[in-house]
């Protein structure tokens, strides 16, 4: 949703970001696939891919050398989105979560804050979903 705000090199280094949280607990499934797929059409980057090119270190300095904060919350909020898309949120990304907010320099409370919206976002979806599929 706010992915067209960043710049070419904050969305290559995104996708890297994405696929090292996809892999954080080891299961990189359909739905995160998926997502990722949504966001290069967000953003309208044709090279989908699936492997990252550098290191979540090399992403995560980089991301954080040339983001506004602005920049760095949107790019939290989508990885968060991301972890939450299999409707699995186990400990390895929480870990990993919790590990790239405090290099964002996002509080635990404003991370909560932020999956606090996030699942309020889904359930309603959710429940959208129900009203235009109801027959």
């Amino acid at each position: 949703m706010y992915l067209n705000r960043l710049n070419d090199e904050q969305k290559d280094l995104f996708i890297d970001l994405c696929i090292h949280a996809a892999y954080a607990n080891e299961k990189f499934v359909d739905e995160e696939k998926e997502l990722i797929n949504a966001y290069c059409d967000e953003m309208h980057l044709s090279d989908v891919r699936y492997e990252s090119r550098k290191t979540l270190d090399d992403v995560t300095d980089r991301l954080t050398e040339i983001s506004s904060k602005t920049e760095l919350r949107i790019i939290l909020l989508e990885i968060g989105a991301l972890m939450l898309s299999d409707n699995v949120y186990d400990e390895h990304e929480q870990a990993f979560m919790k590990e790239l907010a405090h290099r964002s320099g996002l509080t635990d409370k404003g991370l909560e804050e932020m999956f606090d919206c996030l699942k309020g976002l889904t359930s309603l979806y959710a429940r959208i979903d129900t009203i235009i599929n109801d027959d």
